[in-house]
Order: structure tokens, then C-alpha cells, then sequence
């Protein structure tokens, strides 16, 4: 937030226009960098950047220190969202997200939402239908006549099994070393 009475006020209508007002679940912690480490005036952005990123990295809730209460003018309780001010970990039953705030001296603001790395793939990229394979040669000339090899090689008639095999051999040939 802004860290002003009018400006968190302004910002948190907006928040809870867009995720709603069902009272029901807390689902969605808000806190600020700024009382961890004060203004930053023009830095705001990448110190919230470095916050969040160290947040998903250790799937932990950092607490907004020195604020227990929130502002009885935003209303809070009738909102998704609540204060947090403890340290906690950061349960989660999909991709962990968050989004950043910033809003610097002159009118410069800054948004940004960070999702957490997924370590492993969710999808295949390479399905084995194309092949790479690099070819090197001391000269233009002897470039071109490895690559009309591979591909008279590499004969559409070809079964499956055949071109997998004359593909293995052409990826053997094609990088011989030279001087």
C-alpha cells in the first residue's frame, strides 16, 4: 500500500471490487515491505519484487510488522482478505501467486504479479518428431556435400525404424572433428 489513510483506502476498494466482498473464506493475505524496511521512494517496486520472490522461494507468508489492526476504514472483515502479521507458511493447492504494488513519487506505479517455478514440466515440449542435428566442415563445399547425403539418407520411403536409424548414423558422420 501507499502507507497514507486515503491511499490504502483507495487501493483496497479497488482490491475488493475485483476479488469480491464474500466474507466467508480469508484466502488472500495483504501486507507491505514498507514496515519491514521503511520507504523506499523510488525502489518500492524492486524491494516488493525481492519480498515476493524470497516469499514463493520459501513458501512462507512474511508478516507486515507493526500492524496488528488494520485501518477500521477499509472495512477488511467484510472482504477475502485479512492481515497478516506472523510469519506462516504458505499453504497453497495449485501454483502459489502473488501480486505487487508500487506506487513511486511523480506518479510512477508499478504492478506486477509473480507465480512460484514448477521444477518439473506439467507439459511435454519435444515429442520426438523432430530431429536436430548439427553439422560442422572446413568449407562451404564440404558442408553442402554432407547435407545432400543426409539427405538422400534420410529417404521419405523410409519406415519409422529406418529413418531412426539413418537419423542415428547422419548425427554420428555429421561431427567429425576437423582441423
Amino acid at each position: 500500500g501507499t502507507g497514507t489513510r486515503v491511499g490504502d483506502k483507495v487501493e483496497f476498494t479497488a482490491l475488493k471490487e475485483c476479488f469480491g466482498t464474500d466474507q466467508t473464506q480469508k484466502t488472500t493475505a495483504i501486507g507491505s515491505v514498507k514496515s519491514m524496511i521503511g520507504h523506499t521512494k523510488a525502489a518500492a517496486g524492486a524491494a516488493g519484487i525481492i519480498k515476493t520472490a524470497l516469499a514463493l522461494h520459501h513458501k512462507a507468508i512474511p508478516p507486515t510488522l507493526k500492524a496488528r489492526e488494520p485501518d477500521p476504514d477499509l472495512n477488511i472483515d467484510n472482504s477475502v482478505f485479512y492481515l497478516n502479521d506472523r510469519a506462516k507458511p504458505w499453504i497453497s493447492g495449485g501454483p502459489r501467486r502473488s501480486g505487487i504494488s508500487a506506487f513511486g513519487f511523480g506518479g510512477s506505479n508499478f504492478h506486477a504479479v509473480l507465480e512460484e517455478y514448477a521444477p518439473e514440466k506439467q507439459h511435454v515440449s519435444w515429442d520426438g518428431s523432430i530431429q536436430i542435428l548439427a553439422f560442422s566442415a572446413n568449407n562451404t563445399a564440404e558442408l553442402t556435400t554432407r547435407l545432400t547425403e543426409a539427405q538422400k539418407a534420410l529417404d521419405p520411403a523410409l519406415d519409422a525404424g529406418e529413418i531412426i536409424q539413418a537419423t542415428a548414423c547422419i548425427a554420428h558422420q555429421s561431427r567429425k572433428t576437423f582441423n
